[in-house]
Order: structure tokens, then sequence, then C-alpha cells
């Protein structure tokens, strides 16, 4: 098992987001989710990244009693169109409930591209929507998919490259999302977002992370990181903040033996926590790599 790996100090980055823009939809208590791909460093024509889910208008907080309208895209890059999903890539799409229930809202999806899933009534407290994709084989030129591995910190998969003489041939690889998104209907707070859920790749908060007052600042704040159920050392975490006002702003950490990362979150604007998984598959597979992108996002008014 390969995950990135951390560099030795704190890696500042400067990083875009890609959202998701619902165009001549308004929001007026009700939450539209975009499931995109959002890039962590360079652009490439890849699916193999960092992959995210961010609402709508980068609004997380809403009203008791709203509705939720979801549409379910996936982004080839930052800049370029979005490749929406069918039946046979979801693996998971489901909604935690701040009562306890898990509701699978893959059924609606299919080839066409205008269907949307509608949550209606939103219950008071914290939600969670997670997805997981279907593997997706790709081939990606050499210095593209050395780059990929270079910007998400996986050390030991650049090694094993080089060292076999692989660096300068195609990057051949399976692909999955593992990812979901936290939001807040109402003052209740639920716990659900504390624990680990059925995805393989998870990231999960050892608080609800909207149990704090705005613009203040929580401290050792803890994420942990799972690998199908166990916790996962020594995988590179970012961590991303962006406000209204600045342009995102990334460091990067490495977990402990418990898959446990430690910072200080400042209640304002848009967080993420993300991480790429690489793993070595046995010879004679038809992809060299299995590559897994887990992350969590929420935010604040």
């Amino acid at each position: 098992m390969i995950p990135g790996f951390y560099f030795p100090q704190y890696l500042h980055e400067q990083m875009r987001f890609s959202l998701l823009r619902l165009d001549g939809i308004e929001l007026l208590f009700a939450l539209r989710l975009a499931i995109i791909m959002c890039f962590s460093g360079s652009v490439y024509n890849s699916n193999a990244q960092v992959t995210m889910i961010w609402p709508s208008k980068d609004k997380f907080q809403y009203y008791p009693k709203d509705s939720a309208e979801i549409k379910i895209a996936v982004g080839e890059n930052s800049y370029s169109g979005y490749r929406h999903i069918d039946q046979n890539s979801i693996q998971q799409l489901v909604h935690y409930t701040p009562g306890g229930r898990v509701v699978d809202i893959a059924s609606p999806i299919a080839d066409d591209v205008q269907t949307k899933i509608r949550l209606s009534d939103l219950e008071e407290g914290t939600h969670m929507v997670i997805f997981h994709s279907t593997n997706s084989y790709e081939e990606t030129e050499a210095p593209v998919f050395n780059d990929f591995l270079k910007n998400n910190n996986c050390l030991e998969a650049i090694r094993y490259r080089k060292s076999h003489h692989e660096d300068s041939i195609k990057g051949k690889q399976n692909f999955q999302s593992s990812i979901k998104t936290i939001f807040q209907a109402g003052n209740t707070k639920s716990l659900a977002c504390t624990q680990p859920t059925t995805l393989p790749l998870d990231i999960f908060p050892n608080k609800n992370v909207y149990d704090c007052k705005e613009d203040s600042t929580i401290s050792k704040m803890t994420f942990t990181v799972y690998f199908k159920g166990k916790p996962l050392k020594n995988a590179a975490v970012k961590i991303g903040h962006q406000t209204r006002e600045k342009k995102p702003s990334f460091i990067t950490l490495q977990t402990d033996k418990k898959g446990r990362v430690k910072t200080s979150i400042k209640c304002n604007g848009l967080w993420s926590v993300s991480t790429i998984l690489i793993n070595r598959l046995n010879v004679g597979s038809k992809a060299d790599w299995q590559t897994y992108s887990g992350s969590v996002t929420w935010g604040y008014e």
C-alpha cells in the first residue's frame, strides 16, 4: 500500500477550485449540490485527480424544511466541461440524515444530463452526502502521470517508477472517487459526520465541524483517514481554505500511526481535507496502479 508521503515541513500551495455553477437557477432556501472533480495542482486531461463535492453558490448552511436539488457531474479538468455520471459509474450515492437514516439517492440517476435528485423537507441537523464511484481505467502520458504523483506527494510511487525504469512510460491506473460533503440545516448538531462511513477511503472529523462560533478558531481539530476500515498511516493530507476575499491556501500534513492529522480551523469560508492513495497492482493486471481519491468538504457563512 503506497499512500502519498509527507514532505518534511508544511507545504503551502496556491491552487484553484473549480466549482460547477447551475446557470439560471435561483437558490432560495435550497441546496443544489454538484459533485465535481477539483484538481490538485496542475491541469491534466485526466479523470485521476483529487475529487470533491461542492454545493452550488458555496453555501453550506440552511434552514430546516428547505429542499435540496442535487445534480451530479464529474469534471474532466478544471477548465473544460463536465462528464455526467450514469448508473454504471456509481457504487454508492447516499444521504446521511440527522435522524440516523441512510438514504440511497442514486436511483434517479440516468444517462439524461437533466436528471436531478431532490431532497425535500430537510430535517434539522447536520447532513452528509457521500459518493463512491466505480473504477475507471486510464492511460496517462509519462510526464503527466509523473506530475500527478509529484503534486499529490506520492513519493513512494515516484521512487518505484524510477527504480524500475517506469518513469518514462505511460501511467496505467484504475481510479475511483471516495468523497463526501457536510452541510447544516438549522442549529441542532448531529454526530454522524464524526463516524466512519462505508467509503473505502474515508476522512472524518473528531467533532462536528459546525460546532463552533462564527469566525472563532477551533484548536486541535482532528481528522482521521481510514482505508477499508483501518487507519491509514503516513498519508499526505491536504487541508484547503478559501474565503471570498482571498485565493485558496493549502497545507499538507502527514497522518500518524492512527491515521490522524491535527490542525486549527477558522470558522469562515470553504474548507476541504483530501488525500490520494495509490497502490501497486500485481503483475499481469491491465493497470499497474489502483488510485483512490478521498475528500471531505464543508463551509461557513
